[in-house]
């Protein structure tokens, strides 16, 4: 009896041990919203514009109210976008940079791709390879930005295009990045 003990006692402290060393699954907000998933948590996106969808524009426009710019949240790196909210589905994700290009992107952007990861019956997380590769962010957000703007004066912007289920509107959830360094 006493080596059944200790066999059973191993298997549960390997399995304990295999547990803990196993990737942290990320922890979603139990609320409805519409967040961006940093390395400092969540951060919940409140600042949306419609945009202006004009048939056959290969230009992204926004209306966004003028006080909202400064509402805007702000992370040093956006690993994913969770949503959970009803009526809504991804549509696109897109790097900006400057708050003019959140307006009128004027052909200045740089789509991301994307896949949607079902997380409930409403709930569903947008991740981007593009987002994991950071020198690859560095130098979308340095062909963007205006030539000789130091990085520190530099305002880009990952944003989260959703659509409504009915098909008839849009709205775009922008969070500011940081630049990152040189590598």
């Amino acid at each position: 009896m006493p080596a059944r003990l200790a066999i059973l006692l191993c298997l549960l402290l390997s399995c304990g041990s295999a547990a803990a060393q196993s990737p942290a699954k990320p922890k979603f907000p139990n609320k409805m919203g519409i967040f961006a998933m940093t390395s400092e948590g969540p951060v919940e996106l409140k600042v949306s514009g419609e945009p202006n969808n004009v048939a056959g524009a290969l230009k992204l426009e926004s209306f966004y109210a003028a006080d909202s710019f400064d509402k805007i949240p702000k992370a040093a790196w956006v690993r994913s976008f969770y949503v959970s909210a009803m009526n809504w589905i991804a549509w696109r994700l897109y790097l900006v940079v400057g708050r003019d290009a959140l307006v009128d992107s004027l052909n200045h952007y740089q789509m991301l791709s994307s896949s949607v990861i079902s997380r409930g019956v409403i709930a569903f997380e947008v991740t981007s390879p593009d987002l994991q590769n950071l020198a690859w962010i560095r130098q979308a957000i340095k062909k963007l930005a205006p030539a000789g703007v130091p990085d520190d004066q530099l305002e880009a912007y990952i944003v989260l295009e959703l659509k409504s289920t009915s098909g008839l509107n849009n709205r775009n959830y922008p969070i500011r990045i940081a630049v990152p360094p040189p590598q």
